[in-house]
């Protein structure tokens, strides 16, 4: 779950509710929908708030510097890719949003204003 909240928090997830994780016969969580996301206003609402304040895994964290030095610096084709799907103002904010998670290494608060998507499900 904790990779899932701070999944949502990099792409800026609108509208991650409960329906949204699904567990399989194995007992693995799968985080589908995200068609409300990598807005460049910061928009995240979710019903994991569970770790907000709290630092995140050491693990985690390597992922993070791990795709940094990928969105940086990498020369892949889906880098490619991703640019196109985002405009300039949506992949500044994904870095933006990256190097603060880097920097603070905890799980975002919310912010202000409604911070759970609608309706809840």
């Amino acid at each position: 779950v904790q990779r899932i909240a701070l999944f949502d928090a990099l792409i800026n997830n609108a509208d991650r509710k409960s329906g949204h994780v699904l567990v399989d016969e194995d007992d693995r969580l799968w985080a589908i929908d995200h068609g409300l996301s990598f807005h460049g206003e910061r928009k995240l609402r979710s019903v994991i708030w569970d770790f907000a304040g709290q630092p995140f895994p050491e693990k985690l964290r390597e992922d993070l510097v791990a795709f940094q030095s990928w969105l940086c610096y990498g020369n892949d084709p889906n880098l490619k890719e991703l640019g196109q799907l985002l405009d300039i103002a949506e992949m500044q904010a994904l870095e933006t949003r990256l190097m603060q998670l880097i920097e603070d290494g905890i799980f975002p608060h919310p912010g202000p204003g409604r911070h759970y998507p609608w309706p809840l499900v």
